[in-house]
């Protein structure tokens, strides 16, 4: 963490010391799962899979994953090592992961870990509904539907 927010490099340098940071700080021997939280659009995710693939065989981490990911970028990296697990957002709003990630994911063994699944906190009850004409709510509720159960349904399925 930089003092402006997240750092996104993932040249192999700052991933290795980065990791000897998180170990010094968790006062840990080995972290059971290592996000690439971002992926690094000037280093090649080969580059940045290889010192992880390193760290994995020296025993400071035991499983890989990455989050936010093209297609293209899961596969490249998962070519150079196995990734255990792909964080996405995935909720009724975000459902076009279901295109090309979610299959890709199943393809290829990967676990997935979605994340905002109520919408950001709207399909807990959390934001204020838009009633406004053009909205998915409003639309809903003007047809009888009760979009909190609508929710429900899908996550069930």
């Amino acid at each position: 963490m930089g003092p402006d927010g997240p750092v996104i490099n993932g040249t192999p340098e700052f991933v290795r010391s980065s990791l000897e940071a998180s170990l010094q700080r968790l006062d840990v021997d080995y972290i059971d799962l290592y996000y690439i939280i971002r992926v690094d659009g000037k280093t090649p995710i080969e580059d940045t899979m290889e010192e992880l693939k390193k760290l994995v065989e020296e025993g400071k981490i035991k499983y890989i994953g990455i989050s936010e990911a093209s297609p293209e970028t899961i596969r490249r990296a998962h070519a150079v090592h196995p990734l255990t697990a792909v964080q996405l957002e995935w909720s009724l709003w975000t459902r076009d992961v279901e295109e090309e990630l979610i299959p890709l994911c199943r393809e290829l063994g990967i676990g997935i870990v979605a994340y905002s699944p109520l919408g950001h906190g709207f399909f807990a009850g959390k934001a204020k509904e838009d009633t406004s004409n053009s909205s998915l709510v409003w639309k809903l509720t003007l047809y009888g539907f009760n979009l909190y159960l609508i929710y429900v349904i899908w996550v069930q399925e």
